[in-house]
């Protein structure tokens, strides 16, 4: 690499450090009875990972920060498959947050709660939840549950002692990136230095006589 392209290397990494700052999600959640929560560019979680659990309605599950970095320019899903083990009440409610910048959620912040308004629901699948889930916050089930968390409770339908069944809820929520995809410093660097190589040698060409 010439001397140049060296210096432009370290004008890019001290100047630009952005470019390599990844956005990253934080959240909390629990469920009656527990749930799996994963980060996807699509609604297909095999297509993401899985970066939140909770197996026990009691206690909280909490995004694991080191696995739900977001790559700028991409959009991506949040989902969480929540599970009642037995028919009767079910819930799921959680909190979750974007730090880093270039990201919102679907209530166009960086900060979302479980609520009715961004958040669609299915007892089908991911794919087909595009219902809007129901608030079980107002029949005090859960009250006791909700200290600590920013969202309503809410499940696919209204689960009571008598509706509630054994079975999934789907709930998703789309996290839309704000700014387009920038090359990290290195990837800058290697494209200037092609664009070098290909300007030099157009320049030997035309100098090459006949």
């Amino acid at each position: 690499m010439s001397r140049f392209l060296r210096k432009l290397a370290l004008v890019l990494s001290l100047t630009a450090p952005g470019w390599a700052q990844a956005a990253v999600l934080d959240g909390v959640g629990t469920a009656d009875n527990l749930f799996n929560a994963y980060l996807s560019p699509t609604l297909d979680p095999s297509d993401g990972v899985l970066i939140a659990f909770g197996d026990d309605w009691g206690l909280p599950g909490y995004v694991d920060t080191s696995l739900s970095a977001l790559v700028e320019g991409q959009n991506y899903f949040l989902l969480v498959d929540a599970y009642n083990e037995a028919p009767g009440p079910a819930m799921f409610v959680g909190s979750f947050s974007i730090s880093g910048g270039g990201f919102v959620f679907a209530n166009g912040g960086t900060t979302l709660g479980t609520d009715t308004a961004h958040w669609t629901s299915s007892t089908q699948s991911f794919a087909a939840a595009t219902g809007k889930p129901y608030d079980m916050t107002s029949s005090g089930l859960w009250s006791t549950y909700l200290d600590g968390y920013a969202g309503a409770a809410i499940w696919a339908y209204k689960a009571n002692w008598v509706t509630g069944l054994q079975g999934h809820a789907y709930f998703v929520t789309r996290i839309t990136a704000t700014t387009a995809a920038v090359p990290e410093p290195a990837s800058a660097v290697l494209l200037i230095a092609g664009a070098g190589c290909l300007v030099a040698l157009a320049r030997r060409r035309r100098r090459r006589p006949d």
